[in-house]
């Protein structure tokens, strides 16, 4: 996947550990802010009912990224279906350097 151009992006999501009935979402996008920050860009739910996190597994040749999204703990019973652009930051433990970044397929995801 190549990086897309620069330009402003939305305020980034936090990360969020206390999901439930999680799911991988696809990113439509990737930008390399530094040495060891990746912004993923994507379409999110509303943000009073989902939230999102990442899972990374790095290789010396690849960066692999998953994108969950799940329901936050305090979610209403019944929420609308609509979409923005949002952004995350992936924070890897090496430099990113040429490396090449991809899709996780199977991250282990909450039920």
């Amino acid at each position: 996947m190549t990086a897309d151009a620069p330009g402003p992006s939305p305020a980034p999501e936090e990360q969020h550990d206390d999901l439930h009935s999680e799911h991988t979402i696809d990113w439509s996008g990737l930008k390399i802010l530094d040495a060891h920050r990746i912004e993923l860009s994507f379409i999110s739910g509303t943000s009073e009912c989902f939230g999102y996190r990442t899972v990374l597994r790095e290789s010396a040749q690849t960066i692999s990224i998953a994108l969950i999204e799940g329901a936050l703990p305090a979610a209403p019973e019944a929420c609308t279906a609509e979409g923005a652009e949002s952004t995350i930051i992936v924070t890897t433990e090496r430099p990113v350097g040429k490396r090449s970044v991809e899709k996780l397929d199977d991250p282990e995801l909450k039920p």
